[in-house]
Formats: structure tokens, C-alpha cells, sequence
């Protein structure tokens, strides 16, 4: 596998978008849909509904199989403008 993804942060803004990301970086490294969904032991069909926006509840662990499958790091960093408190 041909590792090729930039190195820099990559806020998402939602499932759509991080469906782009994975794409983009499955074709950076040359696999098919169903190359990386046999390498992560998910399905084509869910890999192929979350790089179309289409999938809305995928697990956080699936999403973790396939960030690492295509060599990406999930990090959590604080914004640069803080949300407001979430109040009851």
C-alpha cells in the first residue's frame, strides 16, 4: 500500500465530509472499495454509504478500522474558539 496522505489537520464537518476524506485518501492509495473494506473487515456496501454521505450511523469503532486501515490518525483538539457551556 502506498502511504500518501498530507500532514496537517483536517477539521470535519460532518459525515459527508468525513466520507470525502476517506475516499480521497482510499484513491490516494490506490485501493478499491472493496481492497479497503476487506482490509478493515467491513462491508463494501457500509464503505461505500459512508464515502457517499449516505451512511449516518456507522460505529465509532468501524470508523476507527477504517482511519487506520488508510494510515489516518483521529485527534481531538480543542478549537480555536470554544463552544459555549452546554446548560440544563
Amino acid at each position: 500500500m502506498k502511504q500518501n496522505h498530507p500532514r496537517f489537520p483536517m477539521p470535519i464537518a460532518d459525515l459527508p465530509d468525513l466520507g470525502r476524506r476517506i475516499r480521497d485518501q482510499r484513491k490516494a492509495l490506490a485501493l478499491t472499495q472493496p481492497e479497503a473494506a476487506a482490509l478493515t473487515g467491513v462491508s463494501v456496501a457500509l464503505w461505500s454509504e459512508l464515502e457517499g454521505g449516505k451512511r449516518q450511523n456507522v460505529s465509532l469503532g468501524s470508523v476507527l478500522r477504517i482511519l487506520h486501515t488508510l494510515g489516518l490518525d483521529l485527534e481531538l483538539v480543542p478549537r480555536q474558539r470554544p463552544v459555549a457551556p452546554h446548560r440544563a
